[in-house]
């Protein structure tokens, strides 16, 4: 049973778009980033800010704008803009003004990303490396999280065959942000791929119609309320990610303002976080909009696996 729930803040702006970051790498190359798992359960790779101050950052599916933490912004002597250059950043909790700040270079395996305006992160409420990097930031046709050898490859090329038994999902994209099409519990509603949560959890709308829903202990949600609160569970019996699952297991159930500044909050929506995603190799094709999720070479060699 779940008894704590962590979700780290992401980063959705207004007024400018993740699509303006462009990196130096050749665009026929893979890119291939490695990272390891955090203590609090996150993907962390290695970043060099300005040449010299070395930090850990997330690779985050689940964000459209660079977030930067003020320690490395501060041991990099980043300047920080007085309060009228501000960016509005919206998190778990709720919509925040943040200082916009300007990294005059950013280096993650071999890639360098010059004049990167970035929001800084001051809110040490959310577990996590603080600095974050959304996956639109990188060129390449496929986007390829091999959990297994624990590294992301980024290339121009189609998905590359794992096994014979993939699953390929409908994906449609909210202000840069991945959804596919799922079914939980054999109800229909659409999942954000969140590779910067540790976590997977649903709405309410969702909760509501894939049934199974009870009472639980008090929590304190960390980025959803500001105290405790009755938290929710779904008994989820499947879910289904096109001819594969995931069986047998709870999931919170909270209504963060991510889906309302989406649009989402009245229809059936969850996050995928990597306690689901790590089962399997997830593809991104963000040319035809499709994910596509293999079994791994040296895994079970099944399409469903449970995780209680």
């Amino acid at each position: 049973m779940l008894t704590a729930l962590r979700i780290r803040i992401f980063a959705l702006v207004t007024v400018l778009s993740a699509s303006a970051l462009s990196a130096s790498a050749a665009a026929s190359e893979d890119l291939v980033i490695p990272f390891q798992f955090s203590r609090s359960g996150h993907i962390a790779t290695g970043i060099i800010i300005d040449g010299e101050v070395e930090a850990t950052a997330v690779i985050d599916t689940g964000a459209n704008f660079p977030m930067i933490g003020a320690n490395a912004a501060a041991a990099a002597g980043i300047i920080v803009p007085d309060e009228t250059n501000q960016i509005a950043v919206l998190g778990m909790g709720g919509v925040e003004d943040r200082p916009l700040i300007e990294v005059g270079r950013l280096e993650i395996a071999g890639v360098l990303f010059e004049a990167m305006p970035a929001a800084l992160q001051t809110n040490n409420r959310f577990p996590g490396p603080p600095n974050v990097l959304p996956v639109t930031a990188f060129d390449g046709r496929t986007v390829d999280f091999d959990f297994q050898q624990r590294r992301i490859s980024l290339y121009d090329g189609p998905p590359r065959r794992v096994r014979d038994r993939r699953s390929r999902l409908e994906l449609r994209t909210i202000d840069g942000i991945y959804f596919a099409k799922v079914q939980l519990n054999r109800t229909t509603g659409w999942a954000m791929i969140d590779t910067g949560s540790n976590i997977t959890y649903v709405n309410s709308a969702f909760a509501d119609v894939a049934g199974g829903l009870r009472q639980e202990q008090e929590l304190a949600l960390e980025g959803v309320t500001d105290g405790e609160e009755v938290a929710r569970t779904l008994k989820v019996r499947r879910l289904g990610l096109g001819r594969h699952g995931v069986e047998d297991f709870e999931v919170l159930v909270a209504d963060p303002p991510i889906f309302s500044y989406l649009g989402l909050s009245e229809e059936p929506a969850m996050i995928l976080g990597l306690d689901a995603l790590v089962g399997f190799r997830v593809q991104i094709d963000r040319q035809r909009n499709q994910l596509i999720l293999s079994v791994p070479e040296n895994g079970r060699g099944r399409s469903v696996y449970r995780r209680n």
